[in-house]
């Protein structure tokens, strides 16, 4: 008897936790919203818990890179990853790539991206480029 009963709760315990598993296994991917240079200056809205990707070109080999300067509200925006991807053609030099920026939504709310675009040994000197953008949590 003792057995019998240990045995069920084990099996119990067992279907429940493949239950949970199904249940989170189900759950929706997080929203995606992709945004490239075209978006300076603009708003954009994405989903709380939802992802961010900001792509933009660069060419490191001259020594310009993007540089983020400000996120306004890190409780609702924050950077989660930055990469470089080189540009697709055989010979790199001189030629643009890409950085790719990605962030998370924390919560519910607005906060504003502000990128520059420069040589970071020249900083008494303006960007050759700016970036702003709004992102608008809901």
């Amino acid at each position: 008897m003792k057995t019998k009963l240990i045995l069920s709760g084990t099996i119990f315990a067992l279907l429940l936790s493949l239950y949970a598993c199904t249940l989170a296994s189900n759950a929706p991917a997080p929203e995606l919203v992709s945004v490239d240079a075209s978006y300076a200056g603009k708003e954009v809205e994405i989903a709380d818990g939802g992802l961010l990707t900001l792509t933009l070109e660069c060419n490191p080999k001259i020594g310009l890179e993007w540089e983020l300067k400000n996120l306004s509200d890190q409780n609702v925006l924050k950077l989660v990853n930055q990469k470089f991807k080189p540009p697709e053609s055989g010979d790199a030099s001189g030629s643009d790539g890409q950085e790719i920026w990605s962030f998370k939504a924390l919560g519910t709310g607005k906060s504003t991206i502000y990128m520059e675009y420069r040589q970071p040994w020249q900083r008494q000197f303006p960007p050759e480029r700016t970036f702003s953008l709004t992102v608008v949590v809901k």
